[in-house]
């Protein structure tokens, strides 16, 4: 989920080095509750930039084509967390997760849980290791199973912060961030094939942090898909929600559900002040999630969005939409 020019005067060098940023398991691990709402962009016509200190990368004009929203929960709890020893946090996923453990010299993923079958990694896939400064360098190895699916991996990672400075994204502009470049050779078996499929592969993903953020800002990766040469297949930027007080609204908006009660469908009416990215949940009068998790990007102004209520049987239920600027809930009752 890291030297500096020289100048004459002593007061540039100083603020030319608190510039530096550096990631530490205390300024960058996740914490449950942390939640980044992630945009997934086009790839046409963008590049990973130069390398180096003081860089600028200015991708203000990345267009978002799909959304999601990540949310770190506790392991302790999660369906699959005794099965991931030495897990501390997890992502969830819909009641599928991603298992990591973090500490004050490493984060780390350590698996995938599932209904339908776990990955375990006996060699834990190494994210982050503390501290982490411009041209820090760490070689990791990982081994991965995934019994279910008769699917074995294995291989090294290198992880090098190779560059430091502002990047200009559509959510903001962001200083004193690190780009860390992580480049992955692989060997994948597929053993419920006869012969067993063995396929060779070379990735590497540069991930933009800033210390405080807990996530990368920016996230872009390359493979090989076969070819040998590599091409650019996700670009994806994240933005976080500002804490709101109470789930009061942090400007003036209006959240309408029609028809209440509802049967197979309802329509949501949401009036923002803002174009924003909006997440919606559903959980029953015990707080637990049920239902449909939908992110949508809203338009300054009015929206209506069909939202699916037809997997619920019949109840109360609470609806809760979640955008960067406001927080609403409300009460449905579904009848059938």
């Amino acid at each position: 989920m890291k030297s500096v020019v020289a100048f004459v005067a002593c007061l540039a060098i100083a603020t030319v080095a608190f510039a530096q940023p550096t990631l530490t398991g205390a300024n960058s691990n996740p914490v449950p509750g942390d939640r980044f709402f992630g945009k997934y962009c086009n790839t046409s016509g963008v590049t990973k930039g130069a390398s180096g200190a003081g860089v600028t990368w200015n991708l203000s004009t990345l267009v978002a084509t799909d959304y999601d929203t990540t949310k770190f929960v506790p392991c302790v709890g999660t369906a699959f967390c005794d099965t991931f020893p030495g897990s501390t946090i997890a992502i969830e996923y819909d009641g599928d997760f991603d298992y990591f453990k973090t500490d004050a010299s490493k984060f780390v993923y350590t698996g995938y849980g599932a209904t339908g079958g776990c990955a375990y990694y006996s060699d834990p896939f190494t994210r982050l290791a503390y501290p982490m400064t411009f041209n820090s360098f760490h070689l990791d190895s990982f081994a991965m199973q995934q019994p279910a699916f008769q699917t074995y991996s294995y291989g090294i990672d290198s992880i090098f912060a190779d560059a430091w400075g502002t990047l200009i994204l559509p959510s903001g502009s962001y200083s004193n961030v690190l780009r860390v470049r992580y480049t992955l050779y692989s060997t994948d078996s597929f053993a419920f094939t006869t012969p067993a499929d063995v396929q060779h592969r070379r990735a590497e993903q540069y991930c933009w942090y800033m210390p405080g953020f807990h996530n990368p800002l920016l996230m872009m990766y390359y493979d090989t898909s076969g070819t040998g040469t590599l091409s650019l297949w996700d670009v994806v930027y994240y933005t976080q929600p500002p804490t709101l007080v109470g789930g009061s609204k942090t400007s003036s908006n209006n959240v309408t559900v029609y028809p209440n009660p509802a049967d197979n469908y309802t329509s949501l009416q949401i009036e923002s002040m803002h174009t924003c990215d909006a997440t919606i949940t559903t959980t029953d009068m015990l707080g637990r999630a049920v239902g449909n998790v939908v992110n949508e990007n809203l338009p300054a102004g009015k929206t209506e969005l069909r939202y699916d209520l037809s997997g619920l049987p019949p109840g109360m239920y609470v609806l809760s939409i979640v955008t960067p600027y406001f927080s609403e809930q409300k009460k449905i009752q579904v009848l059938r």
